[in-house]
């Protein structure tokens, strides 16, 4: 089977609970033998000029999309 997690954020940029729960989870379904990657947005204003489009985390395939919305007031 097929897995894709889509998640906004993801491993080595965020390690809090989601990330780290969908990495367990992501990791126990390819050890099972599925098929697993994870989607997450890259929002350039967070990262400038460092959008990958693919990378693997620990054995895990993440793919990046280009999230081309700014938040409306960068001083909050």
């Amino acid at each position: 089977m097929t897995i894709i997690h889509c998640v906004d954020h993801y491993m080595p940029q965020h390690m809090a609970g989601t990330e780290v729960y969908i990495h367990t989870l992501a990791s126990l379904q390819k050890l099972s033998g599925h098929q697993v990657a994870v989607l997450i947005p890259h929002f350039e204003y967070y990262r400038p000029g460092q959008f990958r489009g693919h990378y693997q985390y620990d054995g895990i395939d993440v793919y990046e999309y280009h999230e081309p919305s700014e938040p409306l007031n960068r001083d909050i």
